[in-house]
């Protein structure tokens, strides 16, 4: 499966997603017109990694800045497919980094944590850049 990498735009977050490593990444800002659209490549395919993985392990990070409404369903779906990953016994960790001033997107992780099985890491840092 190739990966995928998309650089961030004005309404997009950039994309990286190294499918042989196991290593995902969704950085900056999310407020596409078309999330769906915008999101469909990465949720198509890991779909498709869930049913046969290539890494040993699997490592999703968030490093939002800001996302829409919109992205809401989008960050659920993704961590619902890594979830089922989890319930094939593989691996999975899943990092939500925030800028350490920024409480309210400390408490969106917070609230993705209550609503999934997986255990969500939750990182404060300096400044995502």
């Amino acid at each position: 499966m190739k990966n995928i990498f998309l650089e961030e735009t004005d309404e997009g977050p950039q994309l990286n997603f190294n499918f042989r490593d196991g290593i995902f990444e969704v950085k900056g800002t999310s407020m596409p017109e078309h999330p769906d659209e915008y999101y469909r490549e990465v949720l198509t395919c890991l779909r498709i990694y869930v049913d046969d993985p290539s890494a040993s392990k699997t490592k999703m990070i968030f490093k939002f800045l800001y996302f829409n409404t919109g992205t809401n369903p989008i960050i659920m779906r993704l961590l619902e497919t890594l979830e089922k990953l989890m319930e094939k016994q593989h691996p999975v960790q899943v990092e939500w980094v925030y800028e350490h001033d920024d409480m309210d997107m400390k408490e969106v992780g917070e609230y993705f944590n209550a609503l999934t099985r997986l255990n969500i890491q939750l990182s404060p840092i300096e400044s995502i850049d």
